[in-house]
Formats: C-alpha cells, structure tokens, sequence
C-alpha cells in the first residue's frame, strides 16, 4: 500500500489503516498459500474519502434557569439568549424546567439569541420539546432562524399541525411543509426539523417519527435564533411552553433524532 498501512492478522485476515490526512485512491496485492502452492495475485483497490464533519452542538437553551432574563446556552458556546417583553414566565417543563410563552397577536414576548459563526441552514438540525394548549395561537412562530435575507422558522397552523416556513423580505412565507400530526393537545411532545441542501431535503420529526418531508435547496448563514417569534412577516406570537432547545450544524438521522426523543421520555 502507498498511502497507509496493511497489518495480516493471525487468523488470515487483515486491515488497512491510511495515513492521517490522505483522501484518493490506494491498493495492495496479496496472495494466499494453502501449504502446497501459492494462490494468483489478487490486487485489491480502495478509496479513503473525507471523513463526515463531526457533530457538533452549536446551541442549546435547557430553559431551566428559573428566573432572569436569560436563557443560558449550555453547549459552551456562549450563545446566551435574552427574554424580551412581559409574557415569559419560568415553568416546570418536560425536562426540569421549561418557559411558557403568552403569545397572541399584541404580545411582543420572545427569546433571542445571536449565535457564532458555524450555524448555516445548508445542513442544520433544530430539536426541541414543546407543549401547546388546544386554544393555541396559529401561525406563531415556535422557533426561527435569522438569516440576512431569509427566516426559517417552524410554527403552528390553524388545526394545531405544525408547518415549516421560509419567509424572504417581507413577503408571505413559503411554505416547504407541514406535519400530519396535531399537536394542540397539552401534551408534551418531541419536535425536530432538519434541513439539508447536499440532501435537497427538509424534514420534520414528532416524537421521534418522521412525519413529513420536502425539497430544500437554500444556503445561507444564520445571524441569530428566535424563540416564539420572527423577524419578517410579523403578526402572531407562539403561546406554550417550550423546553430543551438544541441545535446541530447536520441533518441529524433518524437515530440520532430517535435519541434525543427517547432520552427525555
């Protein structure tokens, strides 16, 4: 091999390592002995590709803080998010604790957050836990991600599905779409949405199900994260609670999504 190591293990086996760093192509030649004769050269060929990025969590509010005006991030990176307006309070929640948003259509009450470089909606996952009375608001946004030009946010729709949205400018959003399930029930449910440019895929997870899923060909980075409210296309507020906001910079399978559903169950 040019480009790494063969080790023969005892039991007539062996393993290819590369070297670290090496992409492309590489190949080795064996031969097996029987005792009597040598087998033909066989010549095998590899390819050593980019190893995926790996995962990384960019974001994630507990909103198990209890009081204040802030929504601690508890990933390490600092994305600290304020409370504004009058109609957040600090709850008991599916996971400790949780904030309760008192949304309407007059009821300016949000959590924003600005977030580091790292968060793009080419390849990112939003996972949370939310809990939403039968009386909901529609079309409030739940959680929205801010770009320079464009918001994506996900939020409920008149029968309490919940509907994926991206909004440009400020005109009406576009929407890529929208769950089976109602999810207006009080209870408390798992909720993710990934979007995946390379995959040309957006989807949305409930209870660690995928429950629907749509063409997504967007790019672009990400200034700040709203909870329970966007920037353009305003009018409606979210009103429940809402728990244990996480973001990842990937499309997150539906294992790893399954994971987290199942890991605050």
């Amino acid at each position: 091999a040019s480009h790494g190591q063969l080790s023969l293990n005892s039991n007539g086996s062996f393993a290819y390592e590369p070297n670290q760093g090496y992409t492309g192509a590489d190949s080795f030649t064996y031969k097996a002995y029987d005792g009597i004769d040598y087998s033909n050269i066989a010549t095998v060929s590899v390819m050593i590709t980019s190893p995926h990025p790996p995962l990384v969590l960019l974001a994630h509010w507990k909103l198990d803080d209890g009081g204040g005006t802030t929504a601690v991030d508890s990933s390490g990176n600092n994305n600290h998010g304020s409370l504004i307006g009058s109609g957040l309070t600090w709850v008991s929640g599916h996971l400790n604790g949780a904030l309760s948003f008192n949304g309407g259509t007059s009821n300016h009450s949000y959590v924003e957050a600005s977030v580091a470089s790292g968060l793009d909606v080419n390849e990112v996952t939003v996972a949370f836990w939310l809990k939403m009375p039968e009386s909901h608001q529609p079309w409030g946004p739940i959680v929205t991600l801010v770009g320079s030009s464009y918001d994506w946010d996900i939020e409920p729709g008149e029968s309490g599905e919940l509907c994926l949205f991206g909004v440009a400018g400020g005109g009406a959003g576009v929407l890529t779409n929208s769950t089976s399930a109602t999810l207006n029930d009080d209870q408390w449910h798992h909720v993710a949405f990934t979007l995946s440019k390379s995959g040309n895929a957006a989807r949305i997870y409930v209870d660690g199900n995928p429950d629907r899923s749509g063409g997504f060909s967007n790019s672009e980075a990400v200034k700040s994260v709203r909870l329970g409210y966007r920037t353009r296309l305003q009018g409606a507020w979210y009103s429940g609670l809402l728990d244990d906001v996480q973001i990842y910079n990937t499309a997150l399978s539906q294992s790893q999504i399954e994971t987290l559903a199942d890991g605050g169950s």
